[in-house]
């Protein structure tokens, strides 16, 4: 059934989109030419808002032999287009990707018909996603509908790393410089990030003299207890 295949092939290219493992030998997921149109909502953070520009959509593309045309809708109206072309029935995707459905939505969709219960394709299709869920009880109790249907797939983030989405990165040239190790409190971040502006100003010092005078007559000679350069002043 024609349906079947690409739901069972849309999720398939969705689970590598998201990362998940799949061994190189899953690859391609088809024999044949395949076309799937995916709607996405999309941002600035994306290549001139289009996913088809993505290095890792490009490269899953070629790697699965499947063919996405992307339909990128900008997030500040994607909300108002979905629900115009479901009210409108014609010129439907195959996959809504990051769609930011409720599950009051979900349910209502999958009701009417307009999106497919997942249910029966997990196990064969997502075998990693359903893992996961079987593992996570917490995770699978809040995805069926009363009825035990699943009708949308969530993000689920277990990198702590990527539970953050605005990080800080120190820079480990100024690390090396300035002889600490990587924090682990907030207190040893606040000496690192006095260390390192002390650095800074001192390497900056430093470059400004001229006459091969360096830091041996620059404001940087004084230390703290820590070993952290810090400007004293202009010596006499």
């Amino acid at each position: 059934m024609k349906i079947t295949r690409i739901l069972a092939l849309a999720m398939a290219l969705v689970m590598a989109f998201a990362c998940t493992a799949m061994a190189e030998s899953t690859f391609p997921l088809v024999n044949e030419p395949t076309t799937l149109k995916i709607l996405a909502r999309n941002t600035t953070a994306y290549p001139d808002e289009d996913y088809g520009k993505v290095t890792g959509m490009i490269k899953y593309a070629e790697m699965t032999g499947v063919t996405i045309e992307w339909e990128n809708i900008d997030s500040s109206v994607f909300d108002t287009t979905l629900a115009a072309r479901i009210a409108d029935g014609t010129d439907m995707p195959d996959v809504i990707m990051k769609g930011g459905l409720n599950n009051a939505k979900l349910n209502s969709w999958g009701d009417e018909g307009i999106l497919i219960d997942l249910v029966p394709y997990l196990e064969e299709y997502a075998p990693n996603f359903y893992a996961l869920m079987k593992a996570n009880p917490a995770l699978e109790g809040t995805l069926p509908t009363p009825d035990g249907k699943i009708y949308g797939l969530p993000q689920v983030i277990l990198a702590p790393v990527m539970r953050v989405p605005t990080k800080m990165w120190l820079n480990s040239k100024a690390m090396a410089a300035v002889g600490m190790e990587t924090p682990t409190t907030t207190e040893e971040l606040y000496d690192v990030l006095l260390a390192i502006r002390g650095w800074g100003q001192c390497a900056s010092a430093a470059a400004g003299h001229s006459g091969g005078m360096g830091l041996r007559h620059s404001p940087c000679t004084r230390s703290k207890p820590h070993g952290a350069a810090f400007p004293a002043g202009r010596a006499g």
